[in-house]
């Protein structure tokens, strides 16, 4: 991945249409409109310089089109991490602030939008995510429900780029070193994207197939030229995969566009000849009938009862973890090693109850759940929340959690403060190598955070939840909070430390042995 610690958040233009469909032929040429969709665009490094180019397609059509688009991405990042990591720069918010837009509240960049709300949205699966089919539909099940809630009411868009299957760096701008290989890297995706695209009733931009064609018929086509490394999109893979895009967009061919210049970010400028685009623009939309066909195929097999029920990995939703990466880390890699099943941790990280409120049903979304955490107090601690106003929104929280009807457990208030910066890389690289004593901690993204117990004061909050989980039949498990009680209060007496990388991880698999004792895997 390019490392890209803080990767922009950009607003931009880009087109698209309300034309997709799952139809072979392509639809009327639709008609030129002077106020086009809005389209939310999430993803990563790999296709942000896609939707320009998109633009730039649609422009050089006759008529032609403009729509606007709302770019969402950041460097290396999935949109599992998206969603779960902090929303790093803080003044471009989380994913779920522009989803929601234009419903309150919203970070800096929204704010010089025009109120109307996304028509359109698409997300880019990276970094494996594509290749694990249970995670995939997960995980665009996920997202797809916040659209809807959110009143993106169209097929989400699921944007299938030229990314290679990991450990192997390869990718699909490249020839593969034998059909059989192709084949089975093939075989794979599809599986996944069939599934999201028959099952979820989304619309696969399967840009993948289209880079493989390519490569097929021309195999001395130079997909990478034009970009700085062997894995992001030179700048005939960004016109073709532009293609890809305006092709399911607007459901029609893009050939006939007169673009011929690629110029985007991260992208070498390149003029096309005319039967490169030709050929570019032919490849894409042939592409995309052929996937379309397979799409066909699987909806027949899917209802003569031809298609194998997908086998999902049991998940435990955690709401209220900090965001400390060696702490998820090990609460993730210890559930799954001790019960195969997968951690997910909801977007708010420690924030304040009356906050979770506003975001509960877009992290629940409507999957089943193995298991639901949940932690509140550490934000209203810090900031000393009256105890009647953490009452209020504790009771309304665990009633909207209650109404889910998964299992749930109470962790406790995390009785901590935390106090972070972001650090530049070399500052990151110059710090001593951590251990378990060290008192900070220093996540991906270059933020490093130092921890300290506030247990001393929590007392009147601690009763306040206390009395709020017995009335709804909740409670502590009992081991967990005999250990975490001698962290945070030694002897029976609470008292303020600094709290280390070690005890970070010890926290974490307490809390992990807790969820084992709660969820029962095969």
């Amino acid at each position: 991945m390019r490392p890209t610690a803080l990767s922009p958040v950009c607003q931009g233009i880009v087109v698209t249409g309300l034309f997709a469909g799952s139809a072979v032929s392509a639809a009327p040429t639709p008609s030129p409109s002077s106020a086009g969709p809005v389209v939310l665009y999430v993803g990563a490094s790999h296709t942000a310089p896609i939707p320009p180019v998109v633009e730039q397609l649609a422009a050089a059509m006759a008529p032609a089109e403009t729509v606007t688009t709302r770019l969402y991405y950041r460097g290396g990042r999935g949109i599992s991490s998206l969603w779960q990591e902090s929303p790093l720069p803080a003044n471009n918010g989380h994913v779920l602030s522009w989803i929601r837009y234009p419903d309150p509240p919203g970070p800096g960049p929204l704010r010089g939008w025009d109120g109307r709300r996304a028509d359109r949205a698409m997300i880019n699966p990276i970094s494996g995510e594509q290749y694990d089919e249970d995670r995939l539909y997960f995980w665009v099940r996920l997202y797809r429900h916040a659209f809807a809630r959110h009143g993106i009411k169209s097929k989400p868009l699921v944007y299938i780029s030229h990314q290679g299957m990991r450990p192997s760096e390869h990718n699909f701008m490249y020839s593969f070193k034998s059909e059989a290989a192709a084949r089975e890297e093939l075989r794979v995706l599809n599986n996944g994207c069939l599934r999201i695209a028959t099952e979820l009733n989304v619309e696969v931009v399967p840009s993948y197939l289209a880079c493989y064609n390519a490569k097929r018929a021309r195999p001395d086509m130079d997909l990478n030229f034009g970009s700085g490394d062997p894995f992001h999109p030179g700048s005939r893979c960004v016109y073709l995969q532009a293609c890809m895009v305006y092709g399911v967009l607007f459901n029609r061919s893009p050939e006939g566009s007169a673009l011929r210049v690629v110029k985007t970010r991260d992208v070498k400028e390149l003029t096309l000849t005319d039967d490169e685009a030709l050929f570019l623009q032919r490849t894409a939309w042939d592409s995309l009938q052929e996937w379309r066909r397979m799409v066909a195929e699987r909806q027949a097999a899917l209802a003569r009862g031809q298609v194998p029920a997908l086998v999902q990995k049991p998940r435990v939703l955690v709401i209220g973890a900090p965001y400390i990466d060696d702490y998820r880390q090990a609460l993730r890699q210890r559930v799954l090693d001790q019960r195969n099943a997968e951690v997910i941790f909801a977007p708010s990280g420690p924030g304040l109850a009356s906050e979770a409120l506003e975001g509960v049903d877009d992290w629940l979304g409507d999957q089943k759940w193995a298991l639901v955490t949940f932690s509140r107090g550490t934000t209203e601690l810090a900031e000393q929340t009256p105890p009647r106003e953490f009452e209020k929104s504790l009771r309304a929280l665990v009633s909207r959690l209650k109404r889910n009807g998964a299992p749930l457990l109470w962790t406790g208030i995390l009785p901590v403060a935390f106090q972070s910066q972001v650090l530049k890389s070399a500052e990151a690289a110059a710090l001593p190598a951590p251990d378990p004593s060290t008192p900070y901690t220093m996540n991906r993204d270059y933020t490093q955070t130092r921890s300290r117990s506030i247990a001393p004061g929590a007392k009147p909050l601690t009763v306040v939840a206390g009395k709020v989980m017995e009335e709804r039949g909740l409670t502590l498990d009992p081991i967990y909070a005999e250990k975490t009680g001698g962290l945070f209060a030694p002897g029976g007496q609470p008292a303020e430390r600094v709290i280390t990388q070690g005890d970070w991880i010890q926290l974490a698999e307490w809390l992990a042995d807790s969820v084992g004792r709660r969820v029962n895997t095969p």
